[in-house]
């Protein structure tokens, strides 16, 4: 069992390079950070301003685009259920303090 991991971890490494280098991936650079931080204030006035605008949004997405928005959300989701875990250090939840 152990080799059998071993085998596709180390072909799924190769495989994930292939794709990195074909599509020309590269981290993001300092100035596209910063121009992507210095959006979102803009973006939460703008909704502030007319919370109409995100059910207008929403009624216009077609089907495509709405799997990829309901996956981009299940993604944060998981991020964030996953930053939970390990600061917890614990699946269920936070031990209780007066239990001891």
């Amino acid at each position: 069992l152990v080799s059998r991991l071993v085998f596709y971890t180390r072909a799924a490494k190769e495989v994930g390079k292939e794709v990195y280098i074909q599509e020309g991936l590269a981290p993001p650079t300092l100035a596209q950070i910063k121009a992507a931080f210095n959006q979102i204030p803009a973006v939460i006035f703008k909704v502030a301003e007319n919370p109409q605008s995100v059910s207008t949004f929403l009624s216009k997405l077609n089907s495509t685009e709405l799997v990829k928005y309901t996956f981009y959300g299940v993604q944060l989701v998981g991020f964030f259920s996953l930053g939970e875990i390990i600061g917890r250090r614990n699946i269920a939840g936070y031990e209780n303090p007066k239990a001891y």
